[in-house]
């Protein structure tokens, strides 16, 4: 495969990382409006259909990585895609909860396609600089995250929540059949001995999995808790409208353009185990910050807390990568990322139920971040214990 094509399958990747990203995120800033919109008076039944959102997000990666080992990774990406949008287009247009809540479901098991199927593809498309593309990549994802709530933010002031979600939802349609139809296919390890996949599985590698996901859980706990977290506070502590609050939420993920392809860049050359958990320490510190630093600091507080968290995406992804075989790494990443973002689902849905416990008040809030604070330095603990951490790693 030529380096121009190659280079311009990573943008497309990157593009698809964004959107996906964005799908979700867009959403954070909205809850308090979806909460009034569908007559609630507390922000736990909204949370409800973020937890469903990341529930089927979560655990879906699990078939679907094993899927993708066996398809074709380009088209499930632009399929999942499609799914996730005509979702979010159906939770545009309905006005009765339970639907809202099933089209929520939908779009999750649509953006469950991307972290398996996207990284086993830049794995494959790069064997040798996976750390580095998966940095790039992250740049995407780093837009989603970062533009998602800004955008969902001014949208809903400017023409209301349901025109928002149709405008990312018609967004998402087209670039997945603009992905199908322009990536590339990178080829895959092929086995001319007869050997089969499922000899490639062995305990050494489900250890590295266990730890890693571990790691991981912990740390998507606290990360998905965040993105919830951030708007909610900054609306009912200090009484932002949803432009303002949807910047909060932006600013989480915008100091990634930068850290997400330095934290690969250097884990590449420096290694996964100790880079990984100083950023976790740092990414601690900052989040226990985040609700005493009064409305001054705020915005600084949020940003460097977003620069550690968002370093360590491409770091860990990296390291499950370098372990995992081609044939089998689609399998791999879907338990992997399954046993994170599933379980982490259930973060917004206990932060609202924590928030509604102390009726909005700061206490909630400032228990709540400090709860999370408390999961990421459980994952830096796991880190530093992982001794192989840093092994050989695969080319393939």
């Amino acid at each position: 495969m030529n380096g121009k094509k190659k280079t311009s399958s990573l943008i497309l990747v990157a593009c698809v990382h964004a959107v996906n990203h964005a799908l979700f995120n867009m959403l954070t800033p909205l809850a308090i409006t979806l909460m009034k919109s569908f007559g609630y008076k507390n922000v736990a039944p909204i949370a409800l259909g973020f937890t469903l959102y990341l529930a089927f997000y979560g655990f879906a990666q699990i078939p679907l990585g094993f899927l993708s080992d066996r398809m074709s990774r380009r088209t499930m990406l632009g399929a999942g895609l499609i799914l996730n949008g005509l979702a979010i287009a159906m939770a545009g247009i309905t006005t009765e909860y339970t639907h809202f809540l099933i089209a929520m479901a939908a779009a999750g098991l649509g953006g469950a396609t991307y972290h398996p199927v996207g990284a086993a593809y830049l794995s494959e498309l790069y064997a040798d600089r996976k750390g580095s593309a998966l940095g790039i990549s992250g740049i995407g994802a780093t837009i989603g995250l970062t533009f998602g709530p800004i955008i969902g933010g001014r949208l809903n002031m400017a023409f209301g929540w349901r025109p928002t979600f149709i405008f990312f939802a018609a967004l998402a349609v087209v670039l997945g059949a603009a992905f199908i139809k322009f990536a590339a296919e990178p080829p895959r390890e092929e086995f001319k001995d007869g050997s089969r996949a499922s000899s490639l599985w062995n305990p050494a590698l489900a250890v590295v999995l266990i730890i890693a996901a571990a790691v991981f859980t912990f740390r998507e706990f606290a990360g998905w808790g965040v993105y919830f977290l951030v708007p909610v506070f900054t609306e009912m502590i200090y009484g932002f409208n949803t432009v303002r609050s949807g910047l909060a939420g932006g600013l989480i993920s915008a100091l990634g353009f930068i850290s997400q392809p330095l934290g690969g860049w250097l884990s590449d050359r420096f290694g996964r185990k100790h880079l990984m958990a100083g950023f976790l320490f740092l990414t601690a510190i900052f989040l226990v910050a985040i609700p005493y630093s009064g409305e001054k600091f705020l915005f600084p507080a949020i940003l460097l807390y977003g620069f550690t968290y968002s370093a360590t995406v491409p770091i860990i992804d990296a390291l499950i990568a370098d372990r995992t075989p081609s044939r089998i790494r689609g399998g791999v990443l879907g338990i992997f990322m399954a046993s994170g973002i599933g379980i982490s689902a259930f973060s917004p849905r206990v932060m609202g139920n924590i928030i509604d416990t102390h009726n909005a008040a700061f206490s909630g809030f400032s228990l709540s971040f400090t709860i999370l604070a408390g999961c990421v330095l459980v994952s830096m603990i796991i880190m530093l214990l992982f001794k192989n951490a840093d092994a050989p790693r695969s080319n393939k």
